[in-house]
């Protein structure tokens, strides 16, 4: 029909094909079969959506805590259905990564309050869903622990101030 792209498709099972969707503009679209490439399915009532890609440039502050409130800068974000956090490890390949909503600001602002994990360099990218696709940025935030002091020795010093003190604890 007007309007209307073709593109190959291949038998996986069954009764079931699968096919590259081609680009389009964001919205919904029909999805139609055809076995010849001239007679089609009338009006199968089956909807894909093209959503705009998103990508993250920054994210501020870079060196994080779990649970900390970071501001994420790209493109492509929607107020009209949620963006996802997604943080993962050094790669987008090979890792599992953790999720958290955000609150979308603008099309090109968020903040994300995001999950804990291990000490270490995290991709953060960002997702339509939890556990859907996510962006390839490969931005990074470095996860540091909090850190404890258990001691101060000395525990006084002059008024004038100068008085060289000893912490030990962990997480420095």
């Amino acid at each position: 029909g007007v309007g209307s792209v073709e593109v190959q498709a291949r038998a996986v099972l069954g009764g079931v094909v699968e096919c590259m969707v081609a680009a389009a503009a964001a919205g919904n679209h029909t999805v139609e079969v055809s076995s010849n490439g001239q007679d089609w399915t009338v009006s199968s009532g089956v909807m894909v959506e093209a959503v705009a890609s998103m990508n993250v440039s920054t994210v501020d502050p870079a060196v994080v805590l779990g649970g900390s409130e970071v501001s994420l800068a790209g493109a492509g974000f929607s107020a009209a259905r949620g963006v996802y956090c997604g943080v993962g490890g050094s790669s987008l390949q090979g890792t599992s990564w953790s999720y958290s909503m955000s609150s979308v600001v603008s099309s090109s602002s968020l903040r994300c309050t995001l999950p804990s994990r291990g000490d270490g360099m995290r991709v953060v990218e960002v997702s339509m869903s939890e556990g859907g696709e996510l962006s390839h940025s490969g931005v990074q935030v470095e996860y540091v622990s909090a850190a404890r002091v258990e001691s101060v020795w000395p525990s006084s010093g002059v008024v004038s101030g100068g008085t060289v003190v000893t912490l030990s604890g962990e997480g420095f």
